[in-house]
């Protein structure tokens, strides 16, 4: 018997060796901030309670003390304490409970107290909590938790994660800061803006907004080169000036420019063609005369607007003939939506003007209408100059029934 209490007392002196405890590394009371009173909390008799911001990387941690409420945030808890409260007990799973004592707790008075996890449990916690992150798809707390860890204890994994996300941010934070500098990408304001726009596409040339950036220096970078943009090319607190030179007070200018590019341009002309497949309607037209199901459009438009922005408005001119058409001359409006820098559907008509010829020498397809009426979808993909779509025609009730195809369109300048 004597043994068996002997070896119960070794055990727990030995699980109590070897349990660890925070550490109090600061309590103060921080005059300079006003937490407590912006966002009070009051007791049951109406008075504000004091604020404790307690620094403390553990969200399952538990209090005792006279505490009205608690709420954990980004590493930090925040504790409103009673009026006249002088102790706080914290209790977490890992750690024997730590019990701090402090004078009396004051009225709208912000605390900050911060405990420390033992160093032997802190790299393998923070680690941990970085997968959790990650999982959550919160790659800000990641970056937080892996930033308290050496790099040299972090795996391979969590560090490439790690680079990566930091790339992608400062990726997004200079997107960001051109998309406010230059007014939504309609104009480069100043030297600065038009410096970090050349920065942007030669350090990000696989971006998704790579496009949008390249655009707006081919547009209004170069206006902003030849000085045409009404902006004072000198107040960029980049520019340098000397009493040797004042060149620095005349706008800068750049070599001759190249022929403008019609990708950016307001307004712009553009020539295509559209093959389709028909599918008329059987009762209209005569099925066994036709050799082939299909007809070819070629077309000249007027596009309003530049690629980037969110409307384009095209109207054109067009002739078409098909095996179900007679060879007409027709009206082709179309407003177009963008998305993506480099997609887009549009929504559009033809509206016959003129018809000539008949659809076949013996005039076997009599029913072959003359009109070419229709309306047509549209929804494709851009680059540059070059347009490159599908279509589907709901052509009208005379022939009634469908037509769809590919189509391509070259703008000129």
């Amino acid at each position: 018997m004597r043994k068996l209490a002997l070896l119960c007392l070794t055990l727990v002196c030995a699980i109590t060796m070897n349990a660890q405890e925070l550490k109090i590394i600061e309590f103060r009371a921080d005059l300079t901030m006003t937490d407590a009173a912006k966002n009070p909390v009051k007791d049951a008799n109406g008075v504000n309670c004091g604020l404790i911001k307690l620094g403390l990387v553990i969200p399952d941690a538990e209090f005792e003390g006279d505490f009205l409420s608690t709420e954990y945030n980004n590493g930090e808890w925040l504790i409103y304490m009673m009026n006249g409260a002088n102790w706080l007990t914290v209790k977490t799973k890992q750690y024997l409970p730590l019990r701090h004592e402090f004078d009396p707790i004051q009225s709208n008075v912000t605390y900050v107290m911060v405990v420390e996890i033992p160093a032997s449990d802190s790299t393998d916690y923070f680690l941990e909590q970085a997968r959790m992150a990650v999982a959550a798809n919160d790659m800000a707390k990641f970056i937080q938790y892996i930033e308290k860890v050496p790099k040299t204890d972090v795996p391979s994994d969590l560090l490439a994660i790690y680079n990566n996300t930091l790339a992608a941010k400062a990726e997004n934070d200079l997107y960001l800061s051109l998309k406010q500098k230059t007014y939504n990408f309609t104009a480069i304001p100043n030297k600065d803006a038009f410096n970090q726009c050349r920065t942007f596409i030669t350090k990000y040339p696989k971006s998704e907004h790579y496009a949008t950036v390249s655009n707006l220096l081919r547009t209004e970078g170069k206006k902003f080169l030849q000085g045409q943009n009404g902006n004072n090319q000198n107040t960029s607190s980049s520019t340098k000036t000397t009493s040797k030179s004042s060149s620095s007070s005349k706008p800068v200018v750049a070599p001759t420019p190249r022929k403008k590019a019609a990708y950016g341009s307001l307004l712009t002309i553009g020539v295509g063609a559209d093959p389709f497949l028909t599918l008329p309607d059987s009762s209209k037209v005569d099925y066994d005369t036709a050799k082939f199901y299909g007809g070819i459009e070629a077309n000249v438009v007027l596009r309003i607007g530049r690629p980037h922005n969110t409307v384009n408005g095209l109207l054109g001119v067009g002739t078409s003939v098909g095996s179900f058409l007679k060879p007409n001359l027709h009206l082709a409006p179309e407003i177009r939506l963008n998305f993506d820098e480099s997609l887009f559907v549009g929504l559009g008509g033809e509206i016959s003007l003129l018809t000539f010829g008949k659809t076949s020498a013996d005039n076997t397809t009599a029913k072959a209408q003359s009109t070419g009426n229709s309306v047509k979808i549209v929804a494709g993909y851009r680059e540059e100059r070059f347009d490159l779509y599908l279509t589907v025609r709901i052509l009208d009730k005379t022939i009634g029934g469908f037509a769809g195809g590919v189509g391509f369109r070259w703008y000129l300048f």
